[in-house]
């Protein structure tokens, strides 16, 4: 039902398109005005953004879909006419775009905005003007910017009227951002004033604010340089003194004196119960390092530990204020995940001050706002585990503070229906011709996470900024199809931590995967008559005890529309210790010459993987995002052969969309057997590329191509053609293009993908080129729940 709507959807939004292009833009334009068709800007400078510029224009032509098709003005033309119903008021009002019209008030004013950045940006001398073109009731703007030499820093001078601040501003020179001989650009003086005002609150300037960074900027030196001296002023207060009523006095340094923490807190109550004050003694990451206090204050014993609390709150006892430790500790608190509000106030503490008088203290208060432990969810959802698109129905349990340290303890039942391919069933490969479903899958996972790292050193000798945690995971697995029926035992404990915002590690020492199958006598068949050892070993029970490491690095700024890149690398290996301990104990080989745990083979490899993406916002309507990925596997030792699971593929609704999942490959192999079966390699490459766009509301559109294959690494004789040759292997890359439709809820997104191949390396080299049989019938459709990358 669902798959049936979203075709519609998308049947209606392309028909409504190539309708509506026959329609003249301009037909419901009025009687002496134009549509805006364009703006152009013209600059004598290749130095000066010219993205910049387009986004100051007051008034821009209506948007296009495609690069070219302006597609909502087009609807609401089309609606605009004849008689109004329901259907054409919606197209109209609510998926329409009314006409643009040429405003000159407008570009007159988009002229006074180009001025004033180009004068920010150091071009005081700019020329801005205006020519407008008039053509069929369609206007095109072009603004010609005669920008000039940018002035230059030609001196730069940083000083303060307090001693100490002054000293601060000399140490740090090197981090400076305003430098002889470059640019003046007065967002840069911006960001230097804010780098400053950090830099002083880090050092325990809790008062300091921007308002006490002075320029004076003089452009009156000739020779397009200007002289910038930065200039820290003191705080003036009254003096008391009706002469001279106001006075300058040097900045105030804070340092902690005591750090109250509210465990309890509830801005609902509105009388606290009595409550006691209890000091807690915090020991540091050195043996030396004199422990620090803070104090809680509770009614009750609090129900999560207080060296929990204390591990994540970075504010010490007798040291100085800093800001960063402020947002540090909004961080550690909040990633504990559990308090609901978190509050963290200072105040000056009168009562200690010392003989310094520019030093005072800091009383620091955090008041911790719990919510509930437990929770409990029955949940239905949409999967798409490798491209086989399922529902699955959830039981789940959550306590997030199983032990008293913020441990967090998940359990969850599920059972799953899933559409899949069937070896040897070439009429399985069409998804929905598989519909409802022909795979059932249950399961149970459990999981327990800690917020530190589970070893046998204090936490305290770690640093906080890591924001360490420790899981262990475990779960059964049941799954039955047509073919077989699969179980799978799987075990893992790791660390996740982070490096710094955007970096993230996880290293998981061991992982422990069994999997069991009961093939039917027909698949045993199927199997045997492949008469292909790599195929048959797939499919037979394997057990893999895994070290696995993976490093993330996404720089995304939550909430900001700004390009962004995602790269994630992993490296695995199994087998290794438990090879070590068959030697080690003189176990016996069997007729392969390999080692068996519980009488199952285990399997010994070397996987290296990476992923990399860059997401490039045109605006808030269109995006291009880019990915490559590539891998290489090098299973030996125990089984020479790579476990299907840990194999890779080409193909499906999250790769090389133009093929089925599993069908592609390896290298230019032509599969000609009558039994069909799945195609995995030891070497993947993969390129993709996808334009984004909005049509309406939740739709979203998307044009996409894909490039890769799939390659094994040695020679196979059943497999012609398949291994990676360097002089050969570009050439059997695959190409395949398409276009889709999504569904973006935000919490849920479900998309449809229809891809063509364009390039087959199956095929004899000189016909790889598939014009021949580019056809509808030949569109390969993917249906998939998120977004492929």
């Amino acid at each position: 039902m669902l798959l049936s709507k979203l075709l519609k959807i998308t049947t209606a939004t392309v028909l409504l398109a190539l309708i509506s292009v026959s329609c003249s833009i301009t037909k419901r334009v009025p009687e002496n005005e134009y549509l805006l068709r364009s703006n152009k800007i013209i600059v004598d400078d290749k130095n000066v953004n010219t993205e910049d510029l387009y986004g100051l224009l007051r008034q821009k032509p209506n948007r296009k879909i495609l690069g070219f098709l302006r597609f909502h003005l087009r609807l609401y033309n089309m609606a605009d006419f004849g008689k109004e119903n329901v259907l054409k008021r919606w197209l109209k009002n609510t998926v329409g775009e009314p006409p643009v019209l040429l405003d000159t008030m407008m570009v007159n004013a988009s002229v006074f905005q180009q001025k004033s950045y180009l004068s920010n940006k150091g071009y005081f001398n700019a020329v801005v003007s205006k020519a407008i073109f008039y053509r069929k009731k369609k206007a095109d703007v072009t603004y010609n910017i005669q920008a000039g030499a940018p002035y230059t820093i030609r001196n730069i001078s940083y000083t303060a009227e307090d001693d100490v601040v002054e000293s601060f501003l000399q140490n740090d020179s090197a981090n400076r951002l305003l430098r002889k001989e470059i640019p003046y650009d007065a967002d840069v003086l911006y960001t230097e004033r804010e780098r400053i005002t950090n830099m002083l609150k880090n050092n325990g300037y809790y008062n300091f604010s921007r308002e006490f960074v002075f320029f004076e900027i003089d452009t009156a030196i000739g020779k397009h340089c200007t002289d910038i001296k930065l200039t820290i002023k003191n705080p003036v207060i009254k003096s008391g003194d009706s002469l001279q009523p106001f006075q300058s006095v040097n900045h105030k340094r804070f340092i902690i004196n005591k750090v109250f923490v509210f465990p309890q807190q509830n801005s609902l109550m509105q009388k606290m119960p009595q409550a006691d004050t209890v000091r807690v003694m915090a020991a540091g990451k050195r043996k030396n390092d004199v422990p620090s206090s803070y104090y809680f204050v509770y009614s009750s014993k609090p129900r999560l530990k207080t060296d929990v609390i204390t591990q994540a709150v970075f504010m010490k006892e007798g040291r100085l204020f800093s800001l960063n430790d402020v947002e540090q500790s909004y961080k550690t608190l909040s990633g504990l995940k559990n308090f609901r509000f978190i509050n963290i106030q200072f105040s000056e503490n009168p009562d200690t001050l010392n003989d310094n008088p520019y030093m005072r203290a800091l009383d620091c208060k955090i008041e911790l706002t719990r919510m509930p432990s437990n929770y409990y969810n029955i949940a239905a959802e949409a999967t798409n585990a490798g491209g086989n698109l399922g529902v699955a129905g959830n039981i789940s349990y959550q306590n997030k503070n199983m032990f008293r340290g913020a441990e967090i303890f998940d359990l969850k039942l599920n059972v799953a229906l899933e559409v899949q391919k069937i070896f040897g069933d070439e009429s399985s490969d069409d998804v929905i011709s598989q519909l409802p479903f022909n795979t059932m899958e249950t399961g149970l996972e459990a999981r327990f996470e800690i917020p530190r790292f589970l070893l046998p050193v204090s936490p305290e000798k770690f640093s906080k900024y890591f924001r360490p945690r420790t899981y262990i995971k475990t779960g059964l697995n049941y799954q039955q199809r047509s073919d077989y029926t699969r179980y799978i035992l799987n075990a893992s404990f790791g660390y996740e931590w982070k490096g710094n915002e955007f970096k993230k590690h996880i290293f998981t020492p061991i992982e422990i995967s069994s999997i069991k199958i009961n093939p039917d006598s027909s698949f045993i068949h199927i199997i045997n008559a492949i008469q292909d050892k790599r195929i048959q070993l797939s499919y037979n029970d394997h057990l893999s005890m895994a070290m696995k490491y993976s490093f993330v690095l996404n720089n995304q700024k939550i909430n900001k529309l700004i390009n962004f890149s995602y790269f994630r690398g992993n490296i695995e290996t199994s087998g290794n210790a438990l090879w070590l301990a068959s030697r080690a104990f003189g176990m016996e080989q069997d007729e392969l010459s390999s080692y068996k745990i519980f009488n199952i083979r285990y399997s010994q490899f070397v996987k290296l993987d990476a992923d990399y993406r860059f997401y490039n916002f045109f605006n808030k309507h269109s995006s291009v995002v880019y990915r490559l990925a590539a891998g290489i596997a090098f299973p030996y030792g125990n089984i020479e052969i790579m476990p299907f699971d840990k194999s890779f593929y080409a193909g499906g609704a999250n790769g090389i969309r133009a093929w089925k999942l599993y069908d592609l490959g390896p290298g230019a192999y032509s599969d000609t057997n009558v039994v069909k079966f799945y195609k995995t390699g030891d070497i993947q490459l993969e390129a993709n590329m996808e334009y984004r766009f909005d049509i309406y509301k939740y739709l979203k559109g998307a044009l996409f191509i894909d490039a890769g294959n799939i390659w094994l690494r040695k020679k196979n004789e059943q497999f012609p053609n398949a291994e990676f040759k360097l002089n050969e292997f570009y050439k059997q890359i695959a190409l395949g293009g398409g276009i889709g439709a999504r569904l973006d809820f935000s919490f849920f997104i479900i998309r449809l993908d229809a891809g063509i191949p364009l390039r087959d390396p199956s095929r004899v080299p000189e016909l790889r080129w598939v014009y021949d049989e580019m056809k509808l019938t030949k569109l390969n459709f993917n249906l998939g729940i998120g977004y492929p990358f």
